[in-house]
């Protein structure tokens, strides 16, 4: 199975190359052959998938197509590649099952400031905790090496940028007052899941290859 990754300067261009890829794909494959997609966002699966039922199949003129045996997941995805005895089969940290452990979380703490202040300006508890997982995707997506230290038990803005340089050294920059609940309700949610993160995964599989060592599953 191949990897080809495309860079696009919006959504709107996106389309375009996923769809060219799916239909060189499927030309000539095997009918059952499911191809996969990944994305950053439930959002952007969302747009995605009418997008390319407009392409597929679709009558001249009209944009009634179907997607079929085509799975569009998120980053962790790729470690059901990269070390498929890792991959555990109904994945705790898929957004979905992320929503059922925080609306657990909320109704076990019903008198916590922060949560009540959230589902308040959610319009109730159902969507808090779905935006929240919502953050909590794209976070171990855009910024892997904060949630990994989130894991780890620090409370810092992200391992990547945000840095300060202290006596020629660089220094990672805690978060803030306001951002505290954040990962306090994160550390909820790991604690809740019981799971390793896919960054933590992700990164966890990267030392071992880099250090030559086999990961046991």
């Amino acid at each position: 199975m191949g990897l080809n990754i495309q860079y696009v300067p919006n959504l709107a261009t996106a389309i375009d190359p996923v769809a060219d890829f799916l239909q060189t794909s499927i030309e000539g494959a095997d009918l059952f052959q499911r191809e996969y997609v990944i994305v950053p966002t439930a959002g952007v699966k969302a747009w995605l998938m009418p997008e390319l039922a407009r392409r597929f199949g679709a009558r001249p003129g009209f944009s009634d197509g179907v997607v079929a045996n085509i799975e569009v997941g998120y980053v962790g995805m790729l470690n059901r590649f990269i070390a498929p005895d890792r991959v555990m089969s109904d994945d705790p940290w898929s957004i979905d099952r992320m929503t059922a452990r925080l609306l657990t979380i909320f109704s076990a703490n019903p008198e916590h400031v922060y949560y009540q202040d959230l589902i308040e300006r959610c319009g109730g508890p159902l969507r808090a905790a779905r935006r929240m997982a919502d953050r909590f995707d794209r976070y171990a997506v855009r910024r892997p090496g904060m949630i990994v230290a989130w894991e780890n038990g620090s409370p810092i803005l992200t391992a990547e940028s945000s840095t300060e340089v202290l006596d020629n050294e660089y220094v990672m920059r805690a978060l803030s007052p306001e951002q505290m609940p954040q990962f306090e309700l994160w550390r909820e949610l790991r604690v809740a899941i019981d799971q390793p993160s896919w960054p933590m995964v992700t990164a966890q599989l990267l030392d071992s290859i880099a250090n030559g060592t086999k990961i046991e599953g």
